[in-house]
């Protein structure tokens, strides 16, 4: 199965004007890791747990607890590095050592710098540690320390460096006396590399292919390197780089470049240039300054920040739009007629352009404002009700349809041989035909005054319309679609609780449910039973209050917490994934989350 992309549309205010979907962040401040605001490092031992160099000293994370370990004279932390065998190496202001964890799995603290000989420490701050085929390096800005076989040594430099970079056997640095230089280890001096065309100060190489190296500026954008010639490479965030201040980079396994800026957060590109998404204060990050940043076994993201510390789901398939502006208030329906996008919530409709999980050019409609509960497409026309009217809506217009007030949901089917869309308002049924190849309002169902939330019509025309608050009806209608021939109304489906009752098709087949179990429709006895397979199947999700479909044989299952992705097949029912709601609860509407598909693998969340 192709993975699938899920979209979370999240609306709050802010001022931009182009909103992309990016990956979820999950934010930690002091308060959560009680140690300093301040973080400078990150990185993740073999067997999952992660370490931040803080203001405070070493952080330890495992998932789920925080531990601070503090170092000799209570120093900050300003550099990490894991060895193969989970040493954690760490530079501080005139120390640095490792810690290593005993047979009690505690962690340990063994200082290196106090076994120098023939040097005395004088302003050295580790920033930067690397391993060069077991020789550990510990790097200030005019030194260096290497540990091997037991042996500690130090070298004072003549010149001021930025960070050493391994890169093919070969040191290379930015001197602010000589340029971009690579570090002659027997002289213990920096060469200039000649052909240098970059303007700004190398902060940190990359491996890009077999034949090159990216070479990361700090202010003159990205270059490739093929050992003899340097080369511009464009991106699509040239401008934005040039602007931020590049502090930090690294790269993915797959690809992807993931660059940190001391003023404007993080940016995601891939190998051609193209950017994935850019995070900051704008949208999701608490702060701009990105000091440290690692990829984690699982290809997830973790930055250091100037304050706090982000976690960036990279790997997982949800993106979402964590900011709307104008703030459109909360979100019930949308669809996706590429590229327009029409948005229903609280306050109106919504129209956008989207293309490339970017959404561009919101406005809303100024003939529907107020509530509008959904927005429905049938065969390339898109439907919308709001407290007054039903419209047909196009990019550019918003035609009234329909006198009858509220409109809430649709379904279509085929009622005594007639191809009909029923929707369901707050007050009436009304039936839609086609008209020219056009669907058009026809006429309101005599003798019907109830609230409709949901709606259905089953194999034999049978229309199954859930009370907005209480109750089930089952309608048929005589043979013209004008009155009502026979109705059942269902108060419960278990004979005991009076519980809101909503209807579903899976498989065109109708399921109830009353926020305890499903329930379905048996031909047979005529009577409404318990749907043990899909219960058995579902386990805690057979509590589930709504059912979206996504395509073919999978369907969303919704409970307030999660929603759990089902592939339904004769004879076969399997949970294919479940999608938490955790970072979003205080956001989402209670009894109101909506899944829609926008494609054949990308569905959008309403939260």
């Amino acid at each position: 199965m192709k993975k699938i992309h899920l979209l979370f549309i999240i609306f709050c205010s802010c001022t931009i004007n182009a909103q992309e979907f990016i990956p979820l962040v999950t934010q930690f401040s002091k308060n959560d890791y009680h140690a300093a605001n301040q973080n400078w490092a990150v990185a993740q031992a073999s067997d999952g747990i992660l370490y931040f160099g803080n203001n405070e000293g070493l952080l330890e994370f495992d998932g789920s607890l925080w531990k601070l370990h503090k170092i000799p004279g209570n120093g900050l932390v300003r550099s990490v590095m894991i060895d193969k065998k989970n040493r954690i190496y760490i530079g501080a202001f005139e120390e640095f050592g490792y810690f290593e964890r005993d047979r009690l799995g505690q962690l340990n603290y063994t200082s290196l710098s106090v076994l120098l000989k023939n040097y005395k420490m004088q302003n050295d701050e580790v920033w930067n540690i690397f391993d060069d085929h077991g020789t550990i390096f510990f790097q200030s800005f005019t030194s260096y320390f290497t540990f091997k076989n037991g042996e500690v040594k130090g070298f004072r430099t003549d010149f001021s460096f930025l960070f050493f970079n391994l890169y093919q056997n070969t040191l290379y640095t930015h001197t602010f006396q000589k340029d971009f230089c690579f570090f002659d280890r027997q002289k213990n001096t920096f060469v200039p590399v000649p052909n240098n065309i970059m303007k700004s100060p190398v902060i940190k190489i990359l491996p890009f292919d077999d034949k090159h190296a990216l070479m990361i500026t700090i202010s003159d954008g990205l270059y490739l390197y093929d050992g003899q010639l340097f080369t511009r490479f464009s991106t699509e965030v040239d401008d934005l780089l040039k602007k931020a201040q590049i502090n930090r980079a690294v790269i993915s396994p797959n690809g992807l470049i993931v660059i940190g800026t001391i003023l404007n957060g993080a940016v995601a590109i891939d190998k051609s240039g193209q950017k994935i998404w850019a995070i900051n204060t704008s949208n999701v990050l608490q702060n701009n300054t990105v000091l440290g940043i690692a990829f984690d076994r699982d290809n997830n993201i973790w930055l250091a920040l100037d304050k706090g510390i982000a976690f960036v789901h990279q790997n997982s398939s949800l993106r979402c739009i964590q900011s709307f502006y104008p703030a459109i208030g909360a979100v019930y329906s949308v669809s996706y007629d590429p590229p327009h996008f029409y948005i229903a919530t609280n306050q109106g409709l919504y129209k956008a352009w989207m293309e490339h999980q970017t959404v561009r050019n919101l406005t809303i409609d100024s003939k529907i404002k107020g509530q509008v509960w959904n927005v429905s497409s049938f065969d390339g026309q898109q439907f919308c009700g709001n407290n007054e009217e039903t419209f047909e809506i196009t990019p550019t217009n918003s035609i009234p349809v329909s006198p009858v007030k509220g409109g809430i949901c649709f379904a279509r089917g085929t009622i005594h041989g007639v191809d009909v869309l029923v929707q369901g308002t707050y007050s009436q049924l009304c039936i839609y035909k086609k008209v020219n190849g056009k669907w058009k309002f026809s006429h309101a169902v005599e003798d019907f005054l109830h609230p409709i939330r949901y709606i259905e019509i089953d194999y034999t025309g049978t229309i199954w319309a859930s009370h907005l608050h209480r109750g089930l009806f089952a309608i048929q209608l005589t043979p013209d679609l004008q009155r009502i021939e026979h109705m059942n109304v269902y108060k419960s489906l278990d004979q005991q609780h009076l519980n809101t009752i909503n209807v579903f098709s899976v498989n065109n087949r109708v399921v109830f449910t009353d926020y305890n179990l499903f329930y379905t429709f048996d031909d047979i006895r005529k009577k409404i039973v318990p749907f043990d397979e899909l219960n058995k199947a579902l386990g805690n999700f057979s509590n589930s209050y709504r059912i979206c479909h996504f395509k073919g044989n999978l369907y969303w299952f919704i409970r307030p917490a999660e929603a759990a992705l089902v592939e339904i097949k004769p004879g076969q029912i399997k949970l294919v994934d479940i999608v938490q709601y955790a970072d979003f609860l205080h956001q989402t509407v209670d009894d109101y989350q909506n899944i829609i598909p926008i494609s054949e693998n990308e569905c959008i969340f309403t939260l």
